[in-house]
């Protein structure tokens, strides 16, 4: 519709997750990790939701008014809007590609534009992040294989990338945050964008697992100081065995340093365990 309802009911949508980013972004990343999605009928949206989390907390890092940072946030929501149904299966998917989804992949970008601009959408910033979000400096990418590419496209790009390695799919787990940050880096080591991601979610972001020096298996519940000392809560001591009560630990200490970030399949925690850690967080 062109009355403008379809901005009024984004923002509405919106708004919970925007009140939560304000007051408390380490449970905001915490959840972009456990509430992800394995690849279910739902992952186009839930995927979408994640990056919208981390373009708007980049964003803030990147040191962006209040305008640009919600703009960025709205179009993160819906830079595949035109493949939110194809995303799900997609990510459930165990066989190659067919040539007609390859070619609604190519297309999304263009036509997540057009649903916009037929939902009203005029913000012509938000239509081109969206149309570009593809698109790479040196012209390898698509649609237009542009080689001029907006700041918002950009980050939409990174933060697509970032959370989609981030986030578990049918196929495989989800890519550890220090994995994850070093692929960034390895394609884009001077770009502004890679730096304040790396900075803003640390090299293990809330609702990862890792191991510490003492041997215990613990949860991130809030980034720390530097990038590779979060707090954490200790759920399993160094024989695997769960602790009676989660118990937290400061990973700037040597005895409670990281060694590495730990798989979801290696963790093994009750439903009621994993809960009680989210609650902890």
């Amino acid at each position: 519709p062109l009355d403008g309802s379809f901005e009024i009911a984004l923002d509405a949508a919106a708004q919970p997750l925007l009140a939560l980013l304000e007051r408390d972004p380490d449970l905001a990343i915490f959840q972009l990790l456990r509430e992800s999605s394995r690849g279910g009928a739902n992952y186009g949206v839930t995927h979408s939701v994640h990056s919208a989390i981390a373009s708007h907390l980049v964003a803030q890092r990147l040191g962006w008014n209040a305008s640009d940072t919600r703009r960025a946030f709205n179009a993160a929501l819906t830079m595949n809007l035109s493949m939110l149904e194809l995303q799900g299966q997609l990510a459930a998917r165990h066989m190659p590609l067919t040539s007609t989804q390859r070619d609604a992949i190519a297309a999304h970008p263009l036509a997540s534009v057009r649903l916009l601009e037929d939902c009203g959408v005029g913000d012509r910033q938000w239509l081109d992040a969206v149309a570009q979000h593809h698109e790479l400096p040196d012209g390898s990418g698509y649609p237009r294989q542009l080689r001029e590419v907006c700041e918002l496209a950009s980050l939409l790009r990174h933060a697509d990338i970032y959370t989609a390695r981030l986030g578990p799919r049918a196929t495989r787990d989800g890519q550890a945050g220090d994995l994850a940050l070093k692929e960034m880096f390895r394609r884009g080591a001077r770009d502004p964008i890679v730096t304040a991601t790396a900075r803003e979610f640390g090299m293990y972001p809330p609702g990862c697992y890792v191991m510490l020096a003492c041997g215990e298996t613990a949860v991130v519940i809030k980034r720390g100081q530097s990038l590779g000392t979060p707090l954490v809560v200790s759920m399993l001591d160094s024989s695997g065995t769960p602790l009676d009560e989660p118990v937290r630990r400061d990973t700037a200490l040597a005895e409670y340093a990281i060694v590495k970030a730990v798989s979801d399949r290696r963790v093994r925690l009750s439903t009621r365990r994993r809960r009680l850690a989210a609650r902890t967080a």
